[in-house]
């Protein structure tokens, strides 16, 4: 909505994103709003304000302001309630996540290169230590203890290499395509730190290779022309 806003300047994309939110705050997902924030700030960022000294310094006090903004929520977690309460939320925990997460951490230190296994550590340390948590609910902490740190690396290379190419170049190459694309790929990369539905052959998986691909066609693009 945000890129067809800005695109073509149609006022019901602005309506179609207050429905949108709408729904968002109805299902109570606290990951997905994280990853929201997240990916419409880039967007917003890139898309409103030009490259220059003073939109970067804008953005390094909006940046700061979103870091304080949580950081006093992590240090205030009464406060933390009263705005889950409003989604319906009755509880400030992460819903037992802390708990599998402090085991995958434990695994993670006892094979911290290859990891255990792909796809197994629902099984192999969730289920085993009976934790009562579907699965890591973190993407991160589960790519670390299948696969280790050789793993997580080659994973962290692929994904943040566009991630990377677009920042270095986007004062010369500069399209709202793109950046909508870059915002999408943030979005749901913050909305995995909380979630872990990254399987192999899953919409997910195969919808965030999908943006990889235009992201690198419309970069090939932009600079053949």
């Amino acid at each position: 909505c945000l890129y067809f806003l800005k695109e073509y300047k149609n006022k019901k994309y602005a309506l179609l994103l207050v429905l949108f939110l709408y729904t968002l705050i109805l299902t109570g997902s606290r990951a997905s709003m994280v990853g929201l924030i997240g990916g419409a700030s880039i967007f917003i960022a890139y898309s409103y304000f030009k490259n220059n000294l003073a939109a970067t310094a804008l953005r390094v006090l909006l940046i700061t302001i979103f870091i304080s903004i949580c950081t006093y929520l992590v240090l205030n977690p009464e406060t933390i309630k009263d705005i889950f309460s409003l989604m319906g939320r009755a509880s400030n925990t992460l819903s037992g996540r802390e708990v599998a997460w402090a085991a995958l951490i434990n695994q993670i230190k006892e094979t911290p290169f290859f990891g255990i296994g792909y796809r197994i550590s629902t099984e192999a340390v969730l289920e085993d230590n009976f934790i009562d948590v579907s699965n890591s609910h973190n993407l991160y902490l589960s790519i670390l203890t299948e696969i280790g740190l050789v793993g997580f690396a080659l994973f962290i290379c692929l994904i943040s290499y566009l991630i990377f190419i677009y920042f270095i170049k986007v004062k010369k190459n500069y399209n709202y395509l793109t950046t909508s694309l870059i915002s999408l790929l943030c979005s749901l990369l913050i909305n995995q730190f909380f979630e872990d539905i990254f399987s192999p052959l899953s919409y997910l998986f195969l919808y965030l290779f999908f943006i990889i691909f235009l992201i690198e066609k419309t970069q090939m693009k932009s600079h053949k022309y």
